[in-house]
Parts: C-alpha cells; structure tokens; sequence
C-alpha cells in the first residue's frame, strides 16, 4: 500500500508504526523547510523496510503541501485502487468522498499504526502538565509501543525510577484503560 504523509500536519507521531510497514508498502513524507525529525523517528525511518520517498514541498501558499499530496496520490489511481493519507486534516474527506464513489480506497490516519496518537499526545500532556523532566512523546511512545499496562508500567519504572515511573502511570493510567 501507499502511504501519503502530511507531515506539516502529523509530525513525527505521524510516522508512529512504520515498523509494521514491509517492503511492498511505500511511505511517501510530504514536508516543508521548517519540518523536524527527531532521532527515534529517524532512526525508525532507516530501520523500515518499506520503501521511502520524500518530497519537499517549497511552496509556501496555504494548503501547499495539501494540494501537492493530493494531486500525486491521484496520479496513483490509474494503477492502484487502495491509499492512506496520514494526517489531521479532515479536508482530505472530501477527497476520500470523491475518489470513493469511483471504487477507490482512501483511508485518513493519524499515524501508521492507525491510533489517535496526536490526540493521544494531548492527554498525556494535559495528565502530566504537573510532571517536571519528562518527554512527552517518549511517554507517548511507550503507552503505543506496550499492549498491556504491565508493560507501560515496567517501562515507565526503567526509564524513570520506580517512584517517578510509578507516579507517571497513576496519572495517565485512565488514558490506558484500553490496554489488558
């Protein structure tokens, strides 16, 4: 499959679950100038086997990068019936709409892995705000990474001591009900 990365819009939690992606799947980042990775998601990009494109979008009109992405995802359409477009932006729907009605898949996610893990990052965030030195994508990628709360909660206790790791799953432990 095609995977069309906004990452104006996702950042580097877009690209969360890259891991999952094998070599007949192609992950193709559209970012600008003042884009950033940072080294886990780098690392990650260099360990995937898929293969990887990266088109850097210069224009700087509003929904530049939004407008480019579409349009190439469309040049695929001819050839290939099935797309993901990893991003916020629900105005992509409307082409998700379109190309629907002519038996074309298009999936919209907020990551690779198909969480909500910019929302996600939000909660955390907001559940921490009273928490000094922690990495907020670092907890992120944890509680995405583990399936079970044992598991968050023994890597939160390695990373962080057993009283600091302990503290920080009491306060996102609503956030992880999901988990076994």
């Amino acid at each position: 499959m095609r995977y069309f990365v906004d990452f104006e819009n996702v950042r580097n939690n877009g690209l969360v679950g890259i891991e999952n992606l094998n070599k007949e799947d192609t992950i193709i980042i559209f970012y600008n100038e003042s884009s950033t990775l940072n080294m886990k998601t780098h690392k990650a990009l260099e360990s995937a086997t898929c293969h990887k494109e990266y088109i850097l979008v210069q224009e700087t009109r509003k929904n530049a990068l939004d407008f480019q992405l579409s349009t190439y995802l469309g040049s695929f359409t001819a050839k290939e019936n099935e797309f993901c477009i990893i991003s916020q932006d629900h105005d992509y729907d409307a082409i998700i709409s379109f190309w629907k009605e002519r038996k074309i898949i298009i999936k919209r996610l907020n990551n690779l892995k198909g969480e909500n893990t910019l929302t996600l990052e939000k909660d955390v965030e907001k559940a921490l705000a009273d928490t000094p030195d922690i990495q907020i994508e670092e907890i992120v990628s944890i509680i995405n990474h583990y399936k079970t709360k044992q598991g968050i909660n023994n890597a939160l206790v390695k990373k962080y001591s057993s009283t600091k790791g302990g503290a920080i799953y009491q306060k996102i432990k609503l956030l992880i009900k999901n988990k076994k």
